[in-house]
């Protein structure tokens, strides 16, 4: 009676029922451990060993189960692939391995001895296969064989010449006596790698990488002494609009390196750290860059930055040193450097600098010493290129844009200015105006020598952000070119637009063309000045962003549902007289490519626009640090 009490207690299946279910979580969570994913070896040797070799893509030391591996035979001269032997049979090229086991796959080659010669133009290799008749026996007059053009990654088969003509591929050749066979490979008018990088900090988190990835502004491609290229992107933390600079610290830089025609993570830069970069300006191995930093206002005394000067080294390393002292931080949207004073050191300027907030804003320059640091002198620069535009205060002109150049041949680079009017009701008749002070001896400064005006260049008024110098038609005479902006616009559509001015024997300069862009358009960040076609005149490539038609195959569109890119609007070629028109004997469309941003680069004679793209699966704000990086390549005729 009692045994029977003590089962029908409640309590008694209340504990045993919880012993159970402990159990089987136990045994459930042991069941569920994961059993590592088999790995494999594979092994590759040719016969005979002078035949060749065989390429192996992806090449591991180990592959996961499943892993497809692609294996392209290499004959030497003389020599022609014969067959697969081990764990591959049959003579298909390229081979495509599927790894489920630990494999050894044999390459056979065989001399050849038939003369035939093959000259190959361009980047690719020729598979040559012996052909024979339904008997089995050579032809009577001759070894058959069959050409089979490979071309390189980024090129095409273009014709074969020689004892055989046309495009056919692939194409058999009779050798009954010594053949001669060019074929020419050509580079594809458009082609892209891609490349998915892990770009971890062990200082900042995925949302500040990404960030820095993104900005548009003052990043740039460079090279080192031995010829390596390298994108910088200046630190940018996630901006939020009501922080300031002493509870947002600035970001350290990333820097990606070119190997083999893809990106690869080169080093997080920990001296070169900004809170919004700008503007930069490259010469030679030495560059320049202006953090404007538009955390807080700057009326509670943000929108402070420094400018940083750094000295390319051997290898990709940038030496920096900050320029400014603490004291002489200030709103430095554009920078630049050039040697002001002739004694062979590059002086820095500055712009609207760090009186942003008294009653005159004037350009900061900062004179380099003997032992490297700098010393600021702004008066070398003249009152007239001042908050007040000939002294009436209803014209407001703050030169956000300033550029260092020789433009007139003489011991000194001249001072260039431009101010911004974005978002200012202008007084019409003084917008887009471009000033030009040239040193003068006698007051040891640098004077207004020049001074334009066009208001008509743009429907609305939009204010400089860089000026570039170039030659645009081709008369040795050095021309101008400004890039400009305005989120608002005067009439609420706000736009990007540059525009070209001509220089003249005189030191004069004429207004030559305007491009104007609205936001549905086309956004850009500035522009490089390269020669796109090769034809020896400058060319205006445009940094864009954003989500216009003009760029985004699919614009105007926004964050994350863009689809691919187009590069037609991009490039402006120069048309030799000081107009400019884009790009257009073929569509340069990628549908399958999204980017941040681009940056227009040569390498050779090629163009080429480097991007990333944040590509994680973890959405907006969080992040992680996967991105892809691209690096177009488009040929421009």
């Amino acid at each position: 009676m009692k045994i029977r009490n003590l089962f029908n207690s409640p309590n008694i299946w209340r504990k045993s029922a919880l012993y159970f279910s402990l159990l089987g979580l136990v045994l459930s969570t042991a069941c569920e451990v994961e059993e590592p994913v088999p790995t494999y070896t594979l092994t590759t040797s040719i016969t005979p060993s002078e035949g060749g070799k065989i390429s192996i893509s992806p090449k591991e030391s180990n592959y996961v189960e499943g892993s497809q591996v692609t294996l392209t035979p290499e004959p030497n001269e003389n020599w022609v692939f014969k067959q697969w032997e081990g764990d591959a049979t049959g003579n298909i090229t390229p081979l495509q391995l599927t790894m489920t086991a630990n494999k050894n796959v044999v390459g056979v080659f065989v001399k050849r001895d038939y003369p035939l010669n093959i000259k190959i133009e361009g980047e690719g290799i020729v598979e040559e296969k012996i052909v024979q008749n339904p008997s089995g026996r050579e032809y009577p007059h001759g070894t058959t064989v069959e050409l089979t053009p490979k071309p390189k990654e980024g090129w095409e088969f273009d014709s074969w010449s020689g004892d055989l003509t046309g495009n056919e591929s692939p194409k058999r050749i009779t050798v009954d006596k010594q053949k001669n066979v060019t074929v020419k490979f050509k580079e594809k008018a458009i082609f892209y790698t891609k490349k998915t990088l892990l770009l971890t900090s062990t200082k900042f988190s995925p949302a500040t990488v990404e960030s820095t990835l993104r900005i548009v502004s003052a990043a740039f491609i460079y090279k080192d002494s031995n010829g390596a290229i390298f994108a910088f992107h200046p630190g940018n933390p996630m901006l939020n609009g009501g922080n300031s600079i002493e509870t947002v610290p600035p970001a350290s830089s990333q820097i990606m390196r070119k190997v083999n025609g893809e990106w690869e993570r080169f080093k997080e830069d920990d001296k070169a750290q900004f809170w919004g970069a700008r503007n930069y300006k490259l010469v030679g191995d030495k560059v320049v860059i202006g953090d404007a930093n538009e955390y807080g206002t700057p009326q509670s005394g943000g929108w402070r930055g420094n400018i940083l000067y750094g000295k390319i080294l051997p290898g990709g390393n940038i030496d920096w040193t900050t320029v400014n002292k603490p004291e002489e931080m200030g709103y430095f949207h554009d920078a630049t450097m050039g040697d002001l004073n002739n004694d062979g050191l590059m002086d820095i300027g500055g712009t609207p600098g760090s009186l942003l907030n008294s009653n005159e804003t004037r350009s900061n320059i900062f004179i380099q010493q003997a032992g490297g640091q700098f010393k600021q002198q702004n008066e070398l620069l003249t009152k007239s290129n001042s908050t007040l535009l000939d002294g009436n205060p209803n014209i407001p002109s703050v030169p956000l844009a300033i550029q260092f150049e020789n433009l007139f041949g003489d011991a000194r680079p001249e001072i260039i200015t431009a101010e911004y009017g974005g978002g200012f009701l202008p007084n019409r008749g003084f917008e887009h105006q471009i000033r030009i002070f040239a040193y003068d001896a006698l007051t040891n400064s640098y004077e207004l020598k020049f001074r334009a005006y066009q208001p008509s260049a743009f429907t609305w008024w939009i204010g400089a952000t860089s000026i570039k110098v170039l030659d645009a038609n081709k008369d040795g005479i050095k021309d101008l070119a400004v890039a400009r902006e305005d989120p608002a616009g005067d009439a609420g559509a706000g736009g990007n637009g540059f525009d070209v001015w001509l220089g003249k024997s005189d030191g004069t300069f004429t207004f030559a063309f305007s491009k104007q862009f609205d936001l549905k358009e086309m956004q850009f960040r500035e522009f490089v000045i390269l020669d796109a076609n090769n034809d020896g005149k400058d060319d205006i490539i445009l940094i864009p962003f954003h989500y216009g038609s003009l760029f985004r195959l699919n614009g105007p569109c926004g964050p994350g549902s863009c689809q691919g890119i187009k590069l037609n609007h991009l490039i402006w070629l120069s048309k030799g007289d000081g107009t400019f028109e884009h790009y257009s004997k073929s569509a340069l469309v990628f549908p399958e490519i999204n980017v941040n941003f681009l940056l227009p680069y040569k390498e050779g004679n090629k163009l080429y626009f480097y991007g990333t793209n944040y590509s994680g699966s973890v959405p907006w704000p969080t992040f992680n640090y996967q991105h892809d990086v691209f690096d177009i390549r488009v040929t421009i005729d």
